[in-house]
């Protein structure tokens, strides 16, 4: 099978808060499965059986602490664009539900037809570049590509904040796109979105029981350093394989053992609605201490009606070792993904959860 391009920098890169090195060695491949299935609480004699049955299926043996093995690529092969994940067939083209909807302008006031009232709108956003860790964000980054498994995405962020986001499948055979606007608000990257050619990053209309309409908003946590760039997000966020990045901060602990916690939220405006808002976010939490188990929860909350209705939150289970004993900050191995630590952020790492700011290659 073939293999994807790596990077092999010194460990020694990883300096500041939030600094993401390149290992000195291959990195593993996520699998195709997602990780988080609505399934109830965590029951902790479930977790072993789960690592086993990941083992059979790429011919590794997972084990437990220790044991490094991470298996071979599992390919997702080519996306069926029938299938958007939510049964709606992608995103409605207007806010508020009424034809015409001109979205030309992010945030912008939007109106239908000539004589009518102004749609609502999401407000303009700030001027790109006023934040320090904007203009770091300025090029195209990739994520490895592999034609045996790994799709070709590729993030290109204009100098004006402009975006436009593209996928395609490890073969090549099928495309997935979306654009718009972005810039950071605290330690967050804010998306306007204004095309999103693919499914919904969250399944509004099965829960809302309305579409999701264009424009909307993503709020993503995310880290930059080093030529590489982490953002947290659904699994639904990417069309291909499903999206496994993660940028925790440091809730507890030290070292490598402590308790972490990311976000992602969406923001939009449903029909009949007046203002945008949060409507969906979903949280993770890492526990990183306490044996040699690691523990991550998944708890996805809607905020769209009179009361937060929250789902049933998903554990999986994974075996953690430190590959950097000692050290105050290093890398430590999680179900077999390497995530980077310091004093305040994990960051999971591997070929298909961080993109890496090299030409973009596969699909041309």
């Amino acid at each position: 099978m073939s293999s994807a391009h790596r990077r092999a920098p010194s460990v020694a890169l990883l300096l500041l808060a939030g600094c993401i090195p390149t290992p000195g060695f291959d990195l593993p491949s996520a699998t195709t499965d997602d990780p988080f299935e609505t399934d109830g609480a965590y029951d902790p004699g479930e977790g072993p059986e789960d690592d086993d049955a990941k083992g059979e299926a790429d011919g590794s043996d997972s084990g437990t602490g220790g044991d490094d093995s991470t298996g071979g690529v599992d390919p997702s092969g080519p996306w069926d664009p029938s299938d958007d994940g939510t049964g709606t067939g992608g995103v409605e083209s207007t806010a508020g539900g009424s034809e015409g909807t001109d979205t030309d302008a992010p945030g912008g006031e939007s109106s239908g037809e000539s004589g009518d009232e102004p749609l609502p709108a999401f407000p303009a956003p700030p001027p790109f570049g006023d934040d320090a860790g904007e203009t770091g964000l300025v090029g195209t980054w990739t994520v490895a590509w592999n034609p045996d498994g790994t799709p070709h995405w590729t993030l290109d962020i204009d100098d004006d904040g402009t975006f436009a986001w593209t996928e395609a499948a490890a073969a090549c055979t099928e495309t997935a796109a979306a654009s718009g606007q972005l810039w950071v608000e605290g330690g967050q990257i804010v998306m306007h979105i204004e095309t999103w050619d693919k499914r919904d990053p969250w399944p509004v209309e099965s829960v809302v029981g309305q579409p999701l309409a264009l424009p909307f908003r993503l709020h993503l946590d995310y880290a930059l350093a080093l030529g590489q760039l982490s953002v947290s997000g659904p699994w639904e966020l990417t069309a291909m394989l499903g999206w496994q990045g993660r940028v925790y901060a440091r809730t507890s602990g030290a070292g490598p053992a402590g308790m972490w916690t990311t976000s992602a939220s969406l923001e939009a405006i449903l029909p009949g609605e007046d203002t945008p808002k949060i409507i969906a976010t979903d949280t993770y939490q890492m526990e990183t201490a306490g044996g040699a188990q690691a523990h991550e929860t998944m708890q996805r909350t809607w905020t769209h009606g009179d009361a937060p209705l929250e789902q049933p939150p998903s554990t999986e289970t994974s075996p953690w070792f430190n590959l950097t004993p000692g050290q105050a900050q290093g890398m430590i191995s999680i179900g077999g993904i390497t995530h980077l630590y310091d004093a305040e952020r994990l960051v999971g790492y591997d070929e298909t959860r961080v993109f890496s700011e090299e030409a973009p290659q596969g699909c041309g």
